[in-house]
C-alpha cells in the first residue's frame, strides 16, 4: 500500500533568519503580555550588536543569526515585552549597509522601571553570550533621531556591565555613569 505523506504539517516552520531576509528591514518577536495599558512614552530597549557579515563554517549562521534564536524566544516566552532584529535588506541607510554588524533591540514596556529593565538585561546575558557592556536607549530618542552615528554622543541612558551591575547616565556630567542600588 503506497501512502502519500504530507510533511508540509509535520516540521516545524523555517526559523527566521536575519541574515536571510531581504524584503522587510526588520524581523520581530512579541510576547503575548497585554499591549494595551502600555505607556508608548516609557518604552526602551537594550541594543545588542552582533556580526552580520561572518558566517560558521559548520551552520552557515551569523553571530547575529544564532543570537537571535534566544533573544527571540525571551519575547515569545514573556520575558522581554518585544524584540526586533536587523535583517539584510540593503538601501534602507548608507551607514548600516556599510556595518559589519547588526542590531537586536530587547524592548521593555517602561524605563523607568529600573528593576525591569536591569531584570531583562540579566536575562538577555544568561540567553546570549554578550561580552561587554550592554546599552539602552528610550525609543523616545530613536523617534527623535538621536543615534551616535549622527553625533549624539550621549544618548543612551543605562549601561548593564559584565558583572550585572546596571548605571545610569548622570543628568549633569554626561559622559559620567552612577551605579543604581536596586
Amino acid at each position: 500500500m503506497d501512502m502519500e505523506w504530507d510533511v508540509k504539517g509535520f516540521f516545524p516552520p523555517e526559523p527566521e533568519i536575519p541574515s536571510r531576509e531581504i524584503h522587510e528591514p526588520f524581523i520581530y518577536a512579541f510576547s503575548s503580555s497585554e499591549t494595551e495599558n502600555i505607556d508608548y512614552e516609557k518604552v526602551g530597549k537594550w541594543l545588542l550588536f552582533f556580526d552580520k557579515v561572518h558566517r560558521s563554517d559548520v551552520t552557515g549562521l551569523t553571530e547575529q543569526d544564532y543570537a537571535w534564536q534566544f533573544i527571540k524566544k525571551l519575547a515569545e516566552n514573556d520575558i522581554l515585552f518585544q524584540a526586533k532584529c536587523s535583517t539584510a535588506l540593503k538601501g534602507i541607510c548608507e551607514v548600516y549597509d556599510k556595518r559589519k554588524d547588526g542590531v537586536i533591540c530587547c524592548y521593555t514596556p517602561d524605563y523607568t522601571n529600573k528593576q525591569d529593565v536591569k531584570r531583562a538585561a540579566g536575562a538577555i546575558r544568561r540567553a546570549v553570550h554578550c561580552p561587554s557592556n550592554l546599552f539602552y536607549k528610550t525609543d523616545n530618542d530613536t523617534r527623535a533621531g538621536k543615534y551616535s552615528h549622527n553625533g549624539d554622543s550621549y544618548v543612551c541612558i543605562y549601561k548593564h556591565t559584565v558583572e550585572g551591575e546596571l548605571y545610569e547616565r548622570d543628568p549633569v556630567f554626561k559622559y559620567q555613569w552612577n551605579l543604581v542600588n536596586i
